[in-house]
């Protein structure tokens, strides 16, 4: 799949007719997401076996 999205042609097809799937210019690549706190967790509390 990856060697079909790397086609030029492809993405030119997608850009025309599916432009929600083609390749964002480098100008519209979003910023990096922040980093988070050391010792922060996803978790909601501070140990999940609680």
């Amino acid at each position: 799949m990856a060697r079909v999205l790397a086609v030029s042609g492809v993405d030119d097809f997608l850009r025309r007719y599916l432009p929600f799937l083609a390749s964002a210019p480098a100008s519209e690549v979003p910023p990096p997401l922040p980093r988070r706190e050391t010792g922060s967790t996803l978790f909601r509390r501070d140990s999940f076996r609680s």
